[in-house]
């Protein structure tokens, strides 16, 4: 019966009938996010995919990136911009920025201090010729526990 009553509201396409939605939507996430975590950040991505698309916000980059082990942050996006406008490389910021600290995080052992090597795997990471476009996002919120 949900299924009809959402097509309904739909049709009409009331401002009224989509805020009411929106905080029934509100209060539904919030008991889930309380009561079954899994299913509240399930519909969290599938929300965000649908605003944003396969793309990583600023936002969304930068709080994966303070939860990566064992450094967290080791570059600010500003740090990077400015790395790829010194080198005229041309990437996506917040990509590179979250695979700079990905790479710093995981290959810190291999890289060292080598910021020459840390964009070189940034740049060809990011360009994978056999990769899907949404690479990055996929690899962030998909691969990670």
């Amino acid at each position: 019966m949900h299924k009809h009553m959402l097509e309904e509201i739909k049709k009409r396409k009331s401002e009224k009938d989509i805020e009411c939605l929106s905080d029934l939507l509100g209060m539904m996430l919030d008991v889930a996010k309380e009561e079954n975590p899994e299913f509240y950040e399930h519909i969290e991505c599938k929300l965000y995919e649908t605003l944003y698309g396969k793309v990583l916000t600023h936002e969304k980059a930068e709080k994966i990136i303070v939860h990566m082990k064992p450094y967290g942050m080791h570059w600010s996006e500003d740090q990077i911009r400015q790395v790829l406008k010194e080198k005229n490389i041309d990437l996506p910021i917040v990509d590179a920025w979250i695979v700079m600290n990905m790479a710093y995080n995981d290959y810190h052992g291999l890289f060292d201090e080598n910021l020459e090597m840390y964009v070189k795997f940034t740049k060809m990471f990011i360009r994978d010729a056999d990769a899907k476009e949404s690479k990055v996002y996929t690899y962030f919120t998909e691969i990670p526990q």
